[in-house]
C-alpha cells in the first residue's frame, strides 16, 4: 500500500482524512460485530446472500466519506480494502471469518465458495482465493458496504448494488493536494495520483484480468465533480439500494 506524509502522519489517499482506529483494532471491532449477527435461518434452498453495496472508486474522490455516511444512514458496517487485506494476508483471520459464517449456516460457506469459484473463472493465486473466501463469508453475514478490492466482481450481481465513484484528474489532484495540506495542485500531488492510478490498474489486471472497467458493470456511476456534497451522493445510493431490493423482506 502506497502512502505519503500528511502533516507528519502516513496517509493513504484512498482513505479520506479523518481519525480512524488502528488497523488491528478496526478488524477486531468488525469481528465482534460479525459474531453478534443473526444469519437468516430459513431452509438451505431458500438462502440467498443478503443485499450488499459495493463501492468502486477512482483514488481521490472521497469514497470513504460516502461509505461512512451510508453506514450511518443504513446501519451497515463498512468493509474497506484495509480490512480485507488484513484478513486475506492472515490464514488465521481468513479461517476465523469463514468459521463465524459456518457457525450460523454449517457447510454453507463451502457451498457458496465452490459456486463462486466456478462462476468467477478469473480467480487464481493464493491472495485471490483468500479474498473471494473472505468476501463471500462476510457478505453471507451481511448486508455490508464493501469499499474497494473489486468486491462487486466477486459477489453475485443480483445480490449487489454496484456503484462507481469517479472524478476528473484535475478534481482528484485538487483533493489530494488539500489532503497533503497544499494550497495549490502541486507536482507531488499529481505524481501521487498517477502512481495510485497505476497501482489500482495493476491490481485489477492481476486479480481480475481486466485492463479497464466498463460502465455496464455498475448500477450507478457518479461523477463527484458534479456532486461534490457527500450527503447528496449518499442519498442517491441509498435510494438506488432501496429500489433495487425493495421486494426483500
Amino acid at each position: 500500500m502506497s502512502i505519503f506524509q500528511n502533516g507528519g502522519v502516513d496517509y493513504d489517499p484512498a482513505q479520506y482524512g479523518k481519525n480512524r482506529p488502528g488497523r488491528m483494532m478496526l478488524v477486531d471491532q468488525y469481528f465482534k460485530e460479525w459474531e453478534s449477527r443473526q444469519l437468516y435461518k430459513g431452509p438451505p434452498q431458500e438462502y440467498q446472500i443478503p443485499p450488499n453495496i459495493c463501492l468502486s472508486r477512482q483514488v481521490g474522490v472521497g469514497a470513504l466519506e460516502v461509505a461512512d455516511l451510508l453506514s450511518q444512514d443504513l446501519g451497515l458496517p463498512v468493509v474497506d480494502k484495509m480490512i480485507l487485506d488484513i484478513i486475506c494476508e492472515s490464514k488465521q483471520l481468513t479461517e476465523k471469518t469463514v468459521q463465524i459464517f459456518d457457525e450460523r449456516r454449517p457447510g454453507l460457506s463451502m457451498e457458496l465458495s465452490s459456486w463462486l469459484f466456478g462462476e468467477k473463472s478469473f480467480i487464481s493465486g493464493d491472495y485471490s482465493r483468500e479474498l473471494l473466501r473472505a468476501v463471500a463469508a462476510i457478505a453471507g453475514l451481511g448486508p455490508n458496504i464493501f469499499l474497494g478490492r473489486g468486491a462487486y466482481l466477486l459477489l453475485p450481481r443480483n445480490r449487489t448494488l454496484a456503484v462507481r465513484l469517479v472524478g476528473s484528474r484535475e478534481y482528484r489532484s485538487r483533493r489530494i493536494a488539500q489532503i497533503m495540506e497544499r494550497e495549490l495542485v502541486t507536482e507531488d500531488a499529481v505524481g501521487a495520483l498517477e502512481r495510485f492510478d497505476r497501482e489500482q490498474q495493476g491490481f485489477f489486471k492481476k486479480m481480475f484480468r481486466k485492463k479497464e472497467m466498463t460502465m455496464e458493470e455498475f448500477d450507478l456511476v457518479i461523477n463527484r465533480e458534479q456532486f461534490p456534497r457527500a450527503s447528496s451522493v449518499t442519498a442517491v445510493i441509498k435510494t438506488a439500494y432501496t429500489e433495487k431490493f425493495k421486494d426483500e423482506s
